[in-house]
């Protein structure tokens, strides 16, 4: 099966083309969060090197969250849109679960980081076994004196691996996830921002202040 695989989760965007387990095509760009206008051209521009079309796939993949709530709603949209044309299957992976298949060379406990700001990082914890990441925690938001406590109770070593360290993009990460998902339609994927945006809070702090 022919699979295009997006990430905008942080500041470096990357697509992947795969066939099977095999890695087709891959490119990324650090382009400082403007994925707007950079992660369709991307796609499309693979496409072209590996001579496919949009009608040749048969699963397209997005990392759906956490990570940039821009980021996060540019790549859904694209995914969306490409998968409209032709009806075409899609899966949402965790941009955490992504980064563990990411550093699935090696058996044992990976904690998977993303810097979500405000003090706070994402994190979800994963248990790599044959080369396969299952999960030991859901997808969080927490300070990392938190998370320091949760992985000293595993009482064995955690590797820690943070986003921008990955030795391969996220969206080849995403692509392999995507194996293990169920496929869902387009008008079924959504982002999963994990905790409410800026303008939230701050619409929030706003209303608590009224008389």
């Amino acid at each position: 099966m022919k699979i295009l695989a997006l990430d905008a989760s942080g500041p470096t965007a990357s697509a992947a083309l795969c066939q099977g387990d095999r890695l087709v095509a891959l490119s990324y760009a650090d382009c400082g969060l403007k994925h707007s206008v950079t992660l369709l051209p991307m796609a499309e521009e693979l496409l072209n090197r590996a001579g496919w079309t949009v009608a040749d796939l048969g699963l397209l993949v997005v990392t759906n969250g956490p990570g940039s709530f821009t980021g996060l709603r540019i790549a859904v949209s694209t995914v969306k849109g490409l998968a409209l044309v032709n009806g075409t299957p899609c899966a949402g992976v965790s941009s955490l679960e992504a980064l563990a298949w990411c550093h699935a060379d090696r058996d044992g406990i990976v904690c998977a980081l993303m810097d979500a700001r405000r003090g706070e990082f994402y994190a979800a914890t994963f248990d790599i076994l044959g080369g396969i990441p299952r999960r030991l925690t859901q997808d969080r938001a927490l300070p990392r004196d938190v998370i320091e406590t949760e992985l000293a109770a595993y009482r064995q070593p955690v590797r820690q691996v943070l986003d921008g360290t990955a030795p391969c993009a996220l969206a080849h990460g995403a692509a392999l996830a995507a194996k293990q998902k169920t496929p869902i339609q387009a008008s079924e994927l959504v982002p999963v921002y994990l905790r409410k945006s800026q303008a939230e809070r701050m619409a929030a702090e706003a209303a608590s202040d009224r008389p």
